[in-house]
């Protein structure tokens, strides 16, 4: 019984959530290409920061739109949209339509996929640095910073009657697996130990490139016979 707030009128509508749950990601991901960890070029780094960004999207989004579809919820401001007359509804139909698919919430999906990643690749390059207790809560900050914005964007579907609490929550927790599933796949854990010279921001296949740099290195010259 809600009051229905139109889609424009949204605190983040579908426009602005693009911008966040992606383009902010990809500018937000290029920094880290020039803060590289030795002996990992930029282009590559760049390549899987990126890969994964676009496939924590492509999973939490794909998951999101199939239980909607097939379980769906009433959003609370469904009976708003419905405007019931002798147990018909008499609103428009695309909007009655969307009004049963509120669980999970595509919003919190998308914006945790996109910025719960960018969160992890700063928090798992920050750890690599040394240093003092108050640049630590620095590190905090500026890893959680757009984590606090992916959370401001969930919280808003619930203030804007397009979600209950539930919907936002399992949204939520869906975009964080999917963004910490994609980071997995490439990078090692940001908060694992890592051998020495090694960052947490050197993707697996460039760890395996630098074991075999590291081996021929070691390895004695080989005898040369001459005939």
């Amino acid at each position: 019984m809600y009051p229905h707030t139109p889609p424009l009128a949204q605190q983040v509508p579908s426009w602005l959530l693009w911008r966040l749950s992606v383009a902010l990601p990809l500018l937000l991901l290029l920094p880290l290409a020039a803060l590289r960890p030795r002996g990992v070029p930029a282009t590559r780094l760049l390549n899987e920061l990126w890969l994964g960004l676009v496939t924590s999207i492509a999973t939490a989004f794909l998951f999101t739109c199939v239980v909607k579809v097939h379980v769906g919820r009433l959003r609370p401001d469904f009976l708003s949209r419905c405007m019931p007359v002798d147990g018909s509804c008499t609103g428009d139909a695309a909007a009655v339509t969307e009004g049963r698919k509120s669980f999970p919430s595509g919003h919190s999906t998308l914006v945790w996929a996109g910025l719960g990643l960018v969160s992890i690749a700063y928090a798992a390059r920050l750890a690599d640095l040394s240093t003092p207790r108050l640049g630590s809560l620095f590190k905090v900050v500026v890893a959680a910073a757009p984590a606090m914005v992916a959370l401001g964007v969930a919280l808003s579907r619930v203030a804007d009657y397009w979600h209950h609490w539930q919907d936002v929550l399992v949204g939520s927790l869906i975009g964080c697996v999917a963004a910490y599933g994609a980071w997995r796949l490439r990078f090692p854990s940001p908060v694992a130990a890592v051998p020495s010279g090694r960052s947490r921001l050197t993707p697996h296949v460039c760890a395996e490139d630098l074991e075999l740099l590291a081996k021929e290195h070691r390895s004695p010259p080989s005898e040369r016979v001459e005939v």
